[in-house]
């Protein structure tokens, strides 16, 4: 296990685990809040069928960064609709779909399971629901008062998330596959475009963006790139690269449970 500074002598009582296209975080906390994060494992899906080392532990949550989501407002979201809004809006062809209430921004957020996922959790943790991650990123960015208007890019491998608000709102969620910076950064200036923003915009990144020097180069040249500030809800003495590495597990309390 990877110890956060200063954890070294915690006692760890419970767990969370967030689930990337190839790789899943088990998260380690000293209480059953999510509000003292101890460290942190990285496993490989596909060397990975068992968890039962975990089993002593009180599991938290489970979020799952599928590819497949989507987001419709409250009002129009009819449940027998839910998986044909899903395949229309992105590539998805299963059957099975779930949905969640995003609070705060009156929408619902339709997404294909992750089999995976729901199988390896379901062993180890019978009835502990897999959520999406996109809804946790969205809390995480509401619930943030200093993000309160930023744009904030999460990358997960080859998966790119970005959600801007302004005053509090949100304007835009949406996710994207790309292999490069340059197709990241295009998207994301043909989004401000699209929203009639300038380019002046602020952006924070989190996940593996805060280490892709690539990325963060790009941006800088069109745009302000900002460390993220401390979080008021949720206070940490981590570094600020750590808590913008690993923001889904160390603010899990004010956004993935």
């Amino acid at each position: 296990m990877n110890i956060f500074s200063g954890s070294e002598k915690e006692e760890i009582k419970s767990v969370g685990l967030v689930f990337e296209p190839n790789f899943f975080t088990v998260y380690y906390y000293a209480d059953t809040a999510a509000k003292k994060p101890v460290g942190y494992d990285r496993k490989s899906r596909t060397e990975t069928t068992d968890l039962a080392e975990l089993k002593g532990y009180t599991p938290l949550f489970a979020v799952s960064f599928k590819p497949e989501w989507t987001l419709v407002p409250k009002s129009l979201f009819e449940e027998d609709n839910a998986g044909s809004i899903l395949a229309f809006n992105t590539e998805f062809e299963g059957e099975d779909v779930e949905w969640d209430e995003i609070l705060g921004v009156d929408a619902i957020q339709i997404f294909g399971k992750d089999a995976y996922a729901d199988n390896l959790v379901g062993k180890v943790f019978p009835g502990l629901r897999v959520t999406h991650g996109a809804r946790a990123l969205i809390e995480f960015h509401r619930k943030s008062a200093e993000l309160k208007s930023h744009t904030v890019i999460f990358q997960a491998e080859n998966e790119w998330y970005i959600t801007v608000f302004r005053d509090g709102k949100l304007l835009f969620a949406n996710s994207i596959n790309a292999d490069y910076p340059e197709d990241v950064r295009y998207f994301l200036l043909y989004t401000f475009k699209q929203l009639q923003l300038k380019t002046d915009q602020k952006v924070v990144l989190l996940g593996e963006a805060v280490i892709n020097l690539g990325l963060k180069n790009i941006l800088e040249k069109y745009l302000r790139v900002e460390q993220p500030g401390k979080n008021k809800t949720l206070d940490s003495q981590l570094p600020t690269e750590t808590r913008a590495r690993h923001w889904a597990g160390i603010y899990a309390s004010q956004c993935a449970l």
